[in-house]
């Protein structure tokens, strides 16, 4: 982007781009168009020599590649007007370029704009900046945007060059209507015929006062893990500038940001599995004076939805059920129900440790097999007494861990020896029993519809005998 020179001065001075400013729009500047395409011509050539591309992530997530402005670049660029001499290489090719380049030039190929826009407002005190878009169609590769604007009864005013696709645009006085045209200049000349913009009325103050219907999604991202999605319907005259909140119970992530075009707004890292709250704000100019605009809430998808169940992508599942029987006073019983993905379990850990407020002491443990799901648990010498925390730890093939926890009460009375002895073979007994129990049951409900069957087809037949007449 250029800073508007005086047409005199403009011929004597080369114009060089800021390192950081936006387009303001100044209606009493009017530069030379025919100078601007030639200097647009020439950048597009260096651009193609010395330009770098570096990559630019937007708010929905998608990412594109973007010329980076090398000393090589600027170099050459500040060569584009008609010196005499050059002290490096980079401004000997510019001064080529600008000989080589033409003031204006029938099209030469498509060009890759297809719409621009103004995506965004914040005003104050009867002023505005905003948000110039340009959407393209394909990839640019040192394309240069000429810009011209107009308002409402003036003609059109040629303001800068650009080469960015998000242009920060300022001066905009409320209450009168603007638009924009670009054409789009590549190292042979025109792209294409130029772009117009619709019309659009600077509103007197802020318009992101009011409330919107924010729709939230959460699926797999592309790169891994899982995403969620922000989407509500914005005019061109809202804010530009916002504030996302979102938080689950144990953490809070707050993004300030500014609107790019992007149609939705892409949130990544999530866990799995989860429940978030999330609220948008709307912010002034200055990154101040948050208002409220939507809340929600969102429950993300889980990891087995994503890569499938079992899959070792997947975090372990903690164990259920666990159960906890006293069977003496150095010995407990830890029982468990195996979780979905039991094909990657390493194996279990089953501790158990003294509470407060018991004298601390070593706990104990034992490892259990992973198509185990009951073990014998030693308990902390003099812990007759005491409340025992007993912790059931998963490991999974990777050596990742989720686990679950029961209390063994001092209250819990002991099981007698004779009992406890066949604990574990009770335990295997009670399922197979209880589906033979069941197999039993419905066996004999069978055989009495059967045989009630039976009985009614017996009294149909003798219903049907013919009467015998004497």
């Amino acid at each position: 982007m250029c800073l508007p020179l005086p047409f005199v001065l403009f011929l004597l001075i080369p114009c060089i781009p800021p390192a950081a400013a936006s387009l303001s729009l100044l209606p009493y500047v009017q530069l030379d168009f025919a100078y601007f395409f030639k200097l647009a011509m020439c950048r597009s050539k260096c651009a193609q020599k010395y330009g770098a591309e570096s990559e630019v992530q937007m708010l929905d997530g998608t990412k594109f590649a973007r010329m980076k402005l090398t000393s090589e670049l600027h170099k050459c660029m500040n060569g584009c007007s008609p010196r005499k001499k050059a002290a490096d290489e980079p401004s000997r090719s510019g001064m080529a370029f600008w000989n080589d380049s033409h003031s204006d030039s029938a099209k030469v190929g498509s060009s890759p704009a297809s719409r621009i826009h103004v995506t965004c407002l914040n005003v104050r005190d009867g002023e505005a900046e905003g948000r110039l878009i340009v959407e393209t169609s394909r990839q640019l590769h040192g394309e240069q945007f000429i810009l011209q604007w107009k308002w409402q009864g003036g003609h059109w005013i040629t303001a800068s060059i650009e080469n960015e696709t998000v242009i920060p645009v300022d001066g905009f006085v409320s209450g009168n209507e603007y638009k924009f045209m670009i054409t789009v200049v590549g190292a042979n000349g025109r792209l294409g015929e130029s772009l117009q913009s619709e019309w659009i009325k600077v509103p007197q103050e802020d318009r992101h006062s009011s409330p919107v219907d924010l729709s939230v999604s959460s699926s797999a991202c592309a790169a891994g893990g899982v995403c969620a999605f922000l989407r509500w319907k914005r005019h061109p005259t809202d804010s530009c500038n916002y504030r996302i909140n979102y938080r689950n119970s144990t953490m809070e992530i707050i993004r300030d940001i500014t609107v790019d075009g992007s149609h939705f707004i892409h949130l990544s890292n999530l866990n799995f599995k989860t429940d978030y709250n999330v609220s948008i704000y709307a912010l002034d100019g200055d990154f101040s004076r948050p208002l409220e605009l939507a809340k929600s809430y969102f429950t993300t998808v889980s990891c087995s939805e994503v890569y499938g169940p079992g899959s070792i992508q997947c975090p372990p599942l903690p164990a259920e059920s666990v159960g906890v029987v006293r069977l003496n006073a150095t010995q407990a019983f830890v029982s468990w129900t195996a979780p979905p993905n039991t094909s990657t379990i390493l194996t279990y850990e089953i501790s158990a440790d003294v509470l407060p407020p018991c004298e601390k002491q070593p706990p104990t443990s034992v490892y259990a097999n992973a198509n185990n799901t009951s073990a014998k648990l030693p308990l902390p010498v003099d812990s007759k007494s005491c409340d025992i925390l007993i912790k059931v730890v998963t490991f999974d093939l990777l050596g990742r861990d989720a686990f679950t926890e029961r209390i063994l009460h001092s209250s819990s009375q002991f099981l007698p020896p004779a009992i406890s002895r066949y604990i574990p073979s009770i335990f295997y007994l009670i399922v197979p029993l209880t589906i033979a129990l069941f197999i039993i049951i419905l066996l004999i409900i069978i055989l009495r519809l059967r045989s009630s069957w039976r009985n009614k087809s017996k009294s149909k037949k003798k219903s049907r005998v013919p009467p015998t007449f004497v």
